[in-house]
C-alpha cells in the first residue's frame, strides 16, 4: 500500500499525489522526497509569435532599404496621404516570408508580438493591399522585378555571395492551382486542373529566385524558355558575375534549340534532359563505344 513520508499540506497541488496505476513491490514515493519549485508564467499568448523569423528578416529589409528602393523605383502609392508603394511592397515580402499564400494571411503577422517585433513598419489592411496590386501590368510587374534584382544585389555584397566558382540556374515551369475559372489568366492545364504555370528562375546552390515570369495555366512547359533564362543571368549581379561559371540545368522542357542558344549566348554549361526518342538512344549508347 503506498504510503507518505511527508505529510500533505493544506492546498498542496494534487498532480503532486497521483496514486499508482498498478501495484509495484518497489518503493513508490507518493510525492517528492524534497519540495519542486512551482512553476512560474513569465510568458502569455500575447508575448508569443507565431513566425519567429520576423526577427531576422525585419533587420535584413531594413539593412537592403527595401521600402525607399521600391518607391524610388515608383511603384504604386495608396493615395497622396496613404501608404506609400514601398510600405505595401515590403508588408506583402513579409507575408511571403511568413508562408502566405493570400492576402488575408496577413494576420500572419498582426499578432501582437509580432507587431512589436515589426517596429514601427506599416501593415496595410487586405483590403489596401488589394488596391496595391489590382490592375498590375507588365510596366508594373517589371518595376517590382527591378527591386527584385537591386535587392539580390545588395544581400550578395552583403555577405550571402555563393562560395564556390559555379552558379547552378534552373529555370523551371510549375503550376499553381486556383479556384474557380474567374482568375485572370486560369485555364485548365494538362493536369486536368485550373492553374496558373507560371516559369521560376532558381539559383541552385542558394535558392535564391532570379526571375519569375507569369503565365496562363494552358501555356506549354517550354514557351519561351531561351528568353527566360536570359532574364535569369541578367539577375545575377554584375559586381561578381565573372567569378563564376554558369550551369544551365532543364528538364526535357527545356530541349530544344531556343535553350542550346541561350547557353551559348552567355556561355554557360548546359544539361537538358532529353526525351527517349529512338534516335537520341542510340546517340547517347554511341558515347560509350568511344
Amino acid at each position: 500500500m503506498l504510503k507518505s513520508s511527508i505529510p500533505v499540506r493544506k492546498g498542496t497541488r494534487k498532480v503532486n499525489a497521483t496514486g499508482l496505476l498498478f501495484e509495484v513491490e518497489d518503493v513508490v514515493r507518493a510525492r517528492p522526497a524534497r519540495p519542486v519549485p512551482a512553476p512560474v508564467v513569465s510568458a502569455s499568448e500575447d508575448d508569443l509569435t507565431p513566425v519567429a523569423g520576423v526577427a531576422l528578416w525585419g533587420p535584413l529589409l531594413d539593412r537592403l532599404n527595401l521600402v525607399a528602393e521600391a518607391d524610388r523605383r515608383g511603384l504604386r502609392e495608396i493615395g497622396p496621404t496613404g501608404y506609400s508603394g514601398g510600405e505595401c511592397y515590403r508588408a506583402l515580402v513579409e507575408v511571403l516570408l511568413a508562408g502566405g499564400d493570400f492576402l488575408s494571411d496577413r494576420s500572419l503577422i498582426a499578432d501582437p508580438a509580432t507587431v512589436e517585433l515589426r517596429g514601427d513598419n506599416a501593415l496595410p489592411s487586405v483590403s489596401t493591399s488589394w488596391r496595391f496590386l489590382a490592375g498590375a501590368d507588365l510596366g508594373r510587374v517589371a518595376k517590382a522585378a527591378a527591386v527584385n534584382r537591386v535587392m539580390l544585389r545588395r544581400a550578395w555584397a552583403a555577405g550571402t555571395v555563393p562560395c564556390g566558382d559555379r552558379l547552378t540556374i534552373d529555370p523551371d515551369a510549375t503550376r499553381v492551382a486556383v479556384y474557380g475559372p474567374g482568375k485572370e489568366g486560369s485555364a485548365f492545364s494538362r493536369t486536368g486542373q485550373t492553374a496558373l504555370s507560371p516559369l521560376v528562375g532558381v539559383l541552385g546552390e542558394t535558392g535564391d529566385v532570379l526571375a519569375l515570369r507569369a503565365r496562363g495555366g494552358a501555356a506549354n512547359d517550354g514557351r519561351a524558355m531561351g528568353s527566360f533564362i536570359d532574364e535569369c543571368i541578367a539577375a545575377i549581379p554584375k559586381g561578381c558575375r565573372d567569378r563564376y561559371r554558369l550551369w544551365i540545368r532543364v528538364d526535357s522542357a527545356g530541349y530544344q534549340d531556343q535553350v542550346v542558344a541561350a547557353a551559348d549566348r552567355h556561355q554557360a554549361d548546359y544539361t537538358v534532359t532529353a526525351k527517349a526518342y529512338p534516335n537520341v538512344a542510340a546517340a547517347v549508347h554511341a558515347l560509350g563505344d568511344r
